[in-house]
């Protein structure tokens, strides 16, 4: 997760009665890490690995304590949809309700990664994000092996040993 802005403190600011009623929900709220999706990513890595070529994402925000007054979605921050030159200010979905967010992302999409703003009572803000990562889908292609017949074994040993990704394209520059 990322966090809140830098600018706010950590512990959201919660009036008398709605403290009481809280209090569970916001001792368990974690402002840097609160995403929850369908299909569940990797929150150690907050990453998403996806073998097929498409996926349905759905974000869930009903878990959210009642001091998160509003949620924001930019959908994929390394693309501008809103088209002001700014890539990661885009709006994709907003929620003052708490209601789901579902997308279909797409391995020919490149780079991806969601963002979600929470505001709370008080106007502060908080981060996290996820990355989607297509794993397995022609990954030999996507290394430029195809059509190499020299190297086909070296593309597999990279699927197999991913680290050794950087020394097989060394290889088929010499």
């Amino acid at each position: 997760g990322i966090g809140q802005d830098p600018n706010q403190s950590q512990t959201p600011n919660l009036d008398g009665e709605q403290a009481n009623s809280s209090s569970a929900i916001a001792s368990q709220f974690n402002p840097k890490k609160f995403i929850i999706t369908e299909p569940m990513y990797n929150e150690v890595t907050d990453v998403l690995s996806v073998v097929d070529s498409s996926v349905v994402l759905t974000f869930r925000f009903d878990h959210l304590p009642d001091f998160i007054t509003k949620v924001e979605v930019d959908s994929n921050v390394y693309r501008d949809s809103n088209d002001d030159g700014i890539f990661n200010n885009d709006i994709n979905f907003e929620t003052t309700t708490k209601q789901s967010f579902t997308n279909t992302y797409n391995a020919s999409t490149g780079l991806i990664r969601a963002l979600v703003t929470l505001y709370d009572n008080t106007g502060k803000k908080y981060y996290d994000a996820i990355d989607v990562n297509f794993r397995g889908v022609d990954f030999q292609a996507s290394l430029n092996l195809n059509g190499d017949s020299g190297v086909e074994t070296a593309g597999w040993a990279v699927v197999l040993t991913g680290a050794s990704a950087v020394f097989v394209r060394l290889l088929k520059l010499f």
